[in-house]
């Protein structure tokens, strides 16, 4: 079990829009900013360095600590990829709060348990046994055909009274949205060893 991190007189997260529920408010403009980032500034020599110049990385940093839930992924996202630049490091080491003096490392490993726990996942001693995708089951099974439900598969049609079923338009759905998701993984490595050569 993560260690708890408040203190007795600590203001709640949901007050800093920390809850995860989709009723948080976000804000359609510090979206689009932070997507212009990630487009237009991202893996640009030049906009990188003025960024890091500028203070940019702390800024995210900053904002990772107080945005929604429903932002993080895409900041995290965005931070993960300026990391690729080696003059990122030495300022995501360096960085420590104003609000609450976490470091960058305690930052993401607070973010990384709030994950966990939104998904449901408990690690067994506070180990992670997935090293390569951490957020998935751990002892995770391949579905190849719809839930089983009991001793039996369930039907094309949803039962009337519960509605527990899976169609099989349903599943097909999912189990073409993660072959694409395997082949988008795929393309994303390939890309990353073509730009590293």
């Amino acid at each position: 079990q993560p260690a708890p991190r408040t203190q007795v007189d600590a203001v709640p997260s949901t007050a800093f829009g920390m809850s995860g529920s989709a009723t948080e408010k976000v804000s359609p403009f510090i979206i689009g900013v932070v997507d212009c980032l990630w487009n237009a500034v991202i893996r640009n020599g030049k906009s990188e360095a003025r960024f890091l110049a500028h203070g940019g990385p702390e800024a995210l940093l900053g904002l990772l600590e107080v945005c929604p839930m429903l932002m993080r992924h895409q900041i995290v996202g965005v931070l993960s990829d300026l990391c690729e630049n080696s003059d990122m490091l030495p300022t995501l080491q360096a960085w420590r709060s104003d609000r609450t003096m976490l470091t960058s490392a305690e930052l993401f490993m607070h973010a990384f348990e709030d994950e966990e726990v939104r998904l449901g996942f408990h690690r067994d001693d506070g180990v992670i046994q997935n090293l390569w995708e951490p957020l998935r089951n751990h002892h995770a099974t391949v579905a190849t055909g719809p839930p089983v439900v009991g001793n039996q598969r369930t039907s094309g049609s949803a039962s009337a009274a519960g509605g527990d079923g899976a169609s099989p338009a349903a599943f097909a759905r999912l189990s073409s949205a993660l072959k694409q998701s395997a082949s988008h993984k795929a393309e994303r490595g390939l890309r990353r060893g073509v730009g590293a050569l």
